[in-house]
This record gives structure tokens, sequence and C-alpha cells, in this order.
């Protein structure tokens, strides 16, 4: 398996999508947890040019193989992760990946096996996991092959 670590986009606009969203309700419209987190990955895709590039530089690295896209409980990352899978055609799986060792250890248990995986996190983590100490823009994402790289500094901007 090889790696993508990706943060997640910028939750700055949630409060316009919790509004839209909202609306709907009010008129009516159920929704659950899962048809909001949908929601509100079409907004992103629609609003964010950034994670549109991103979600085109990781489409280029699939290439026929398979693509899981995971991501862990907070709204955040799962609506960055929906997105990502939306235009990719990745596979979800939602997983223990808040902190680096989490992300890290997940990447030890699937490295045996073939495709190509995105992680979505936060900004902490995948400073300590690619040993950054910089600012992580939102919605960026580092290509870092196996997970023998973690932590040595050997990975590409996507």
């Amino acid at each position: 398996m090889e790696y993508i670590i990706m943060r997640h986009a910028n939750d700055l606009g949630f409060n316009d999508t919790y509004c839209k969203i909202r609306d709907s309700a009010s008129k009516g419209v159920t929704l659950s947890r899962e048809d909001i987190a949908d929601k509100m990955a079409s907004l992103e895709i629609d609003s964010n040019s950034n994670l549109a590039r991103t979600a085109g530089g990781i489409s280029q690295r699939v290439t026929g193989q398979p693509l899981t896209v995971a991501y862990n409980d907070a709204l955040r990352t799962e609506v960055t992760a929906r997105a990502i899978a939306r235009i990719t055609g990745g596979n979800l799986v939602a997983g223990e990946l808040q902190k680096g060792n989490e992300v890290y250890q997940w990447m030890q248990y699937h490295a045996g096996e073939d495709g190509l995986s995105v992680i979505v996190t936060h900004e902490p983590a995948i400073q300590g996991l690619l040993n950054i100490h910089k600012e992580v823009k939102h919605a960026s994402a580092y290509f870092i092959g196996n997970v023998k790289n973690v932590g040595g500094g050997t990975f590409q901007q996507i």
C-alpha cells in the first residue's frame, strides 16, 4: 500500500453549509448524519477549488489501482473524505485517525495491501508524521509512498 496524507478542507464554510441544510430540514426534510455529510461534501466540492485540485492530483496517482479514503469521526475530515471519494471513486473507511501515532499504526496495519490510501486527518498529525515545522494548509496532500518513508522527510506535495 502507498499512502497520501491529507489535511481536511477548511471548515469555515461549514456554518453556511449547515444553514442550507437546516433550511432544508425546516421544510420537513429529514436527513441522517450520512445524508448531511454527503450534502456537505457536494457543497464542498462546488465551493473549494483547492480541494478539487488536490483530488485531481490524487486521481492521477491512482491509475487503475484500488483506492481507500480513510478518515476519523470528526465532521470536517469525514466531509473532506467523502468529497475526495466522490471525485476519485475511492472506498470510504472510518477509523481512529486523529493523532499521528494512530495514523502511523493504521498505515503499518495496511502496509501489505495493494493500492493507494488517502488518509484525511488534522494538521498536528501530518506535521508529526512528515516532520514538517510549518503550517499545513487546508486540503493539502502529501504522497509518502510506503510506510517506511514516514518521518524521513521523503514525500511529495500533491
